[in-house]
């Protein structure tokens, strides 16, 4: 069973939180990591509420958050991993 399908089958997991794993796996199934920016433009709810989720399973353990830095140190972007370690 793939990872995500087993972290989706967690019941301590809401509807919402479900369905951005689900989308997470669906955008990028080979390697489960996106940008904030990338997700939402892919999700029609409020970018308020894509982060708040995001947020949500990042302190579940589920999300890893990696933000990058451009070339002055300045924070570039976030990207989102599926914690692998979280599974077993």
């Amino acid at each position: 069973m793939d990872e995500w399908l087993q972290k989706i089958g967690n019941s301590k997991l809401t509807l919402e939180e479900k369905g951005m794993l689900t989308v997470l796996s669906l955008l990028n199934p080979k390697e489960v990591s996106l940008t904030t920016e990338a997700l939402q433009k892919q999700i029609t709810d409020r970018p308020g509420t894509v982060v708040r989720v995001l947020r949500n399973l990042e302190r579940k353990g589920i999300l890893l958050r990696i933000q990058e830095r451009d070339i002055n140190g300045q924070f570039a972007k976030m990207q989102w991993s599926i914690n692998k370690k979280a599974v077993r």
